[in-house]
């Protein structure tokens, strides 16, 4: 599964990728939690996402690409990530010091990220990196890369 907020990506699509882009018919999630309680693991909010949680059953491997904001990523991939919700259990568990929801599926996905932006400071990257740290844990996954760098267009073509 590939999140971009710039349609850029690394490497070249295979068979079986999932692209999830700005495209003006992505909903921001609306904290209902039918995802939990009504329609366990589906989102009640109807646009490509809705099924989000059986695609993330079927990846190993997310990437994201997108602008470093303040240390995490943009609008747009936050709002993709906020609707993974369905992807996760009610109850919480402790990993690594950190409280995560239970993932539905016993997954291992590899979590790559590619963070854009000029001038980031060093308090910045290690925010992001902090984020994404806590990304992979909620995933039940592991990093397999974080990566800066200046422009966007630098991303394209990187495997």
């Amino acid at each position: 599964m590939i999140i971009t907020d710039t349609g850029i990506y690394p490497g070249t699509l295979k068979s079986g990728d999932v692209l999830i882009q700005e495209n003006g018919s992505i909903h921001a999630c609306n904290g209902c939690m039918d995802c939990w309680w009504k329609t366990p693991g589906v989102c009640s909010r109807k646009d490509t996402l809705m099924k989000i949680s059986s695609l993330l059953e079927q990846t190993d491997e997310l990437v994201i690409v997108s602008c470093c904001l303040y240390g995490s990523f943009s609008c747009f991939v936050q709002k993709v990530l906020e609707r993974m919700m369905p992807y996760f259990m009610p109850e919480y568990e402790t990993q690594e010091g950190c409280m995560v929801h239970k993932c539905r599926a016993d997954r291992n996905i590899g979590v790559s990220v590619y963070f854009y932006g000029n001038q980031l400071e060093e308090s910045e990257r290690m925010n992001a990196q902090s984020v994404v740290r806590r990304l992979s844990l909620r995933l039940g996954g592991r990093i397999r890369r974080i990566m800066f760098v200046a422009d966007a267009m630098q991303i394209g073509g990187l495997s």
